[in-house]
């Protein structure tokens, strides 16, 4: 009898300390920072004196209803993120607002947009 080998694949997870994820600073954010927007996304941004960046996803309910839905598209950022983290100026805070229109991309027209908004705020080396 042949056993069954169960693979598991864990995706890497963006680190603790490059999240975003106190109220207070989403309400610093949203109050006081800047806003870009494009087809894809809307990006709001403040300096936080740290020296690195902390960067949150927000995919609400007017995108999808379906949670699997608005999963996919944030797990699609945060891969994006974790691997170009090392790009993005330490010291501010990010929020990055999924739109409607981010579904039915791909992986590389969401990097591509997302780098050109990122760059249009200087927020590349």
């Amino acid at each position: 009898m042949a056993s069954k080998i169960k693979v598991i694949f864990k995706p890497a997870m963006l680190s603790s300390k490059y999240r975003l994820t106190k109220a207070k600073d989403f309400k610093k954010v949203n109050a006081f920072g800047r806003s870009l927007f494009c087809r894809f996304f809307r990006v709001k941004y403040l300096a936080n004196n740290l020296a690195l960046s902390r960067i949150a996803i927000v995919t609400s309910t007017k995108i999808s209803k379906k949670a699997t839905v608005r999963n996919r598209v944030r797990r699609k950022l945060r891969e994006i993120i974790r691997l170009n983290l090392a790009k993005i100026k330490p010291g501010y805070d990010i929020v990055i607002f999924a739109q409607i229109s981010a579904l039915a991309k791909n992986y590389q027209e969401l990097q591509q947009e997302l780098f050109t908004l990122l760059n249009k705020a200087k927020l590349i080396k």
